[in-house]
């Protein structure tokens, strides 16, 4: 599993339509090929694909970017937008992560990544100092495992906690 965490509580990406567009940005078929069709799947959810608990269904965004240009100027962005990540310097997921820096940049999406070792990433991402978190993971096949650790709200990858989390 391969995903980018957008902190919702940092402009622009507060902004749906911001958030829309860098979804529509990324090229979900590019990032599998370049990865590897041997080693990689396009997601078909939030969920890895074949495992228990999957919605092979899930709507996702199109590939368009058009469409992400045309949500960023209606956020007000008509000359695209800066977003910071930090991010690790290990290989196999610096190279995943200057992938998408490469297809964001079609959409005047600029991805400022700082790269720090890998130690360092999980205590700046933890301190909530990067506003897009890739996080690549292999856990067993079923979706609780996924949700509960990345998406409940007690299971956060920044140290900010939803209320009901206190």
């Amino acid at each position: 599993m391969s995903a980018l965490y957008l902190n919702t509580q940092s402009k622009p990406l507060d902004d749906i339509r911001v958030r829309q567009a860098i979804a529509h940005a990324i090229d979900r078929q590019s990032i599998v090929a370049f990865k590897g069709q041997s080693t990689s799947r396009p997601a078909v959810s939030v969920v890895p694909s074949g495992y228990l608990g999957t919605d092979e269904h899930a709507p996702l965004y199109p590939y368009d970017v058009e469409k992400a240009k045309r949500l960023l100027s209606e956020a007000g962005y008509p000359n695209g937008v800066t977003i910071k990540a930090v991010h690790t310097t290990l290989t196999s997921m610096q190279k995943v992560i200057e992938a998408v820096q490469a297809q964001l940049k079609k959409a005047n999406i600029n991805l400022d990544v700082e790269l720090v070792e890998h130690a360092t990433f999980h205590q700046k991402i933890r301190e909530d100092l990067s506003q897009v978190v890739h996080y690549q993971a292999a856990r067993f096949p079923v979706a609780d495992v996924y949700l509960t650790q990345f998406y409940h709200s007690r299971s956060v990858l920044s140290q900010r906690r939803a209320p009901e989390a206190q």
